[in-house]
C-alpha cells in the first residue's frame, strides 16, 4: 500500500500570484521611468533644434543684408559713381557698429539664457537617469530577496510536512 501523500500547499500560489505583482508594478515603474526620460530627451532635442533654426534665421539674416548692401552700393556707383559708393560704404559701417552692438544687447543674453538652461537641463537629466538606474537596483535587489525568502519558506514548509506526515505513518 505504497500511496504517494501529495499535499496542496496553498500558500505557494498566493506567495506565487503577489510575485508575479510585484514584477508587474517593476515592470510598470520601468515603463514610466522610460517615457519620462524620453519626454526629456525630446524636450532637450526641441531646445537644440529651436536655437539652430534660430543660428540659421540670423544667418540668413546677415547674408540679405550683405547682397542689399552689395545691389544697393553697385546701384549707387552707377547712378552717381564713385564718391557716393565711398559714402554708402561710410554711413554702412556705422550701421554695422550700431547693428554689433544692437546684438550684443538683444541676442547675446538671450543665447546665454539658452546655454544656461541646456547645461542644467543635462545635467537634471543624467540625475534622473542615475536615479531611476539607483531605484531599479533597489527593485532587484529586494525582488531578489523575495524569491529567495519565498523559497526558504517553500523549503521549510516542504521539509515540515514531510516530518508531520510521516509521524501519521
Amino acid at each position: 500500500m505504497a500511496k504517494s501523500t501529495e499535499v496542496a500547499n496553498l500558500s505557494e500560489p498566493l506567495l506565487n500570484a503577489w510575485a508575479e505583482g510585484l514584477d508587474s508594478v517593476c515592470t510598470t515603474q520601468k515603463e514610466l521611468e522610460d517615457q519620462f526620460l524620453q519626454a526629456l530627451e525630446n524636450q532637450k532635442g526641441l531646445w537644440g533644434k529651436f536655437n539652430n533654426d534660430n543660428s540659421w534665421i540670423e544667418e540668413e539674416q546677415k547674408k540679405l543684408f550683405e547682397d542689399f548692401r552689395k545691389s544697393t552700393k553697385l546701384n549707387l556707383q552707377s547712378v552717381f559713381g564713385q564718391s557716393a559708393s565711398n559714402v554708402f560704404d561710410q554711413f554702412i559701417s556705422h550701421i554695422d557698429v550700431v547693428s554689433n552692438r544692437l546684438q550684443e544687447l538683444t541676442l547675446k543674453p538671450y543665447k546665454e539664457s539658452l546655454s544656461l538652461f541646456s547645461q542644467p537641463q543635462e545635467q537634471f537629466i543624467q540625475s534622473v537617469q542615475n536615479s531611476f538606474e539607483q531605484q531599479q537596483k533597489i527593485r532587484e535587489e529586494f525582488k531578489n530577496q523575495i524569491k529567495s525568502t519565498q523559497q526558504m519558506y517553500f523549503n521549510f514548509y516542504e521539509e515540515n510536512m514531510k516530518i508531520a506526515l510521516s509521524l501519521f505513518k
